[in-house]
């Protein structure tokens, strides 16, 4: 019964993707096939090998259909990394079950990765995933990140492990969590890097820990500002929090920039003076 159910969540993945691909829209019913899982599987996503943990099969979304969840920022990434001619570290601060540090991992340019993934669950699947891929260094960090380090409290949507997030200084709740910050775990690196990160409306709060790194490495940002993130702050804030010479631009849904901020998704800060500079002045559009 449970091939059933996987095979169904793959054909439906697939469905899912190829609607999403060409639409933009994201069609329901997924999560409940995911949910029956309960049995590891191994499948294929875009020449990459990914492991499925029943624990955490919600997570994985279109990804057995050979799918992304986020086409838009894997175009992105790949169209910037064809741009460079030297190699770079990728940072990927909640990384659920590893898409895209799986992704990155395996671009020819791409000389390490270190991911961050607070729900030991999702941390596991990402390193049974390289076991299966021949990458070069991935770390796997199962901690979270924030604006100081301490402790927290990591709240899992029971109904979909993707939707996680900490609160921190809430003597009310249980900590379950360690919080760091960006410059703390991140040393120095002779390569440049690109950080991405999605954390349920906590993005600021990790810019904010990582203000030394960011100065430092001055790396290229990608992060999430859908709904839940307008909620708690705003552009000017993550502008704030930034360096004078990034300039923010909205990742489209066909993986180049803008700056037409009225609908976002994900949102990306770009170093000046810095490789990036290029291939990302390449991906920018007029607003409409």
């Amino acid at each position: 019964m449970d091939a059933f159910w996987y095979n169904l969540a793959r054909a439906y993945g697939f469905v899912y993707g190829m609607v999403l691909a060409v639409t933009g829209w994201r069609i329901r019913g997924l999560l409940p096939f995911l949910r029956r899982i309960r049995k590891p599987h191994v499948f294929r996503v875009k020449g990459r090998t990914m492991f499925l943990s029943p624990s955490v099969a919600a997570s994985y979304a279109c990804l057995p259909g050979g799918w992304y969840v986020e086409p838009e920022t894997h175009g992105f990434l790949d169209r910037v990394l064809a741009g460079l001619a030297v190699p770079v570290r990728f940072v990927d601060v909640g990384a659920n079950v590893g898409a895209m540090v799986i992704h990155m991992a395996g671009a020819p340019n791409v000389d390490s990765c270190v991911a961050f993934e607070p729900i030991a669950d999702c941390a596991e699947a990402i390193r049974q995933s390289l076991l299966l891929n021949d990458f070069g260094p991935v770390e796997v960090r199962p901690i979270a990140l924030g604006a100081h380090p301490g402790r927290g409290h990591l709240h899992i949507d029971p109904r979909c492990q993707t939707s996680s997030w900490v609160t921190v200084d809430d003597p009310s709740l249980p900590a379950n969590v360690t919080v760091s910050t960006l410059d703390r775990e991140l040393a120095a690196c002779a390569n440049p890097s690109i950080c991405l990160i999605d954390v349920e409306g906590s993005e600021l709060d990790v810019l904010r820990g990582g203000s030394e790194f960011i100065r430092r490495e001055r790396p290229l940002l990608i992060f999430e500002y859908n709904e839940i993130g307008r909620a708690r702050y705003t552009l000017n804030d993550v502008r704030d929090a930034l360096p004078e010479d990034y300039t923010v631009h909205r990742l489209r849904s066909d993986g180049r920039l803008d700056d037409d901020f009225d609908r976002t998704w994900n949102c990306c800060a770009v170093p000046s003076g810095t490789v990036f500079d290029e291939p990302c002045r390449r991906l920018m559009r007029p607003r409409a």
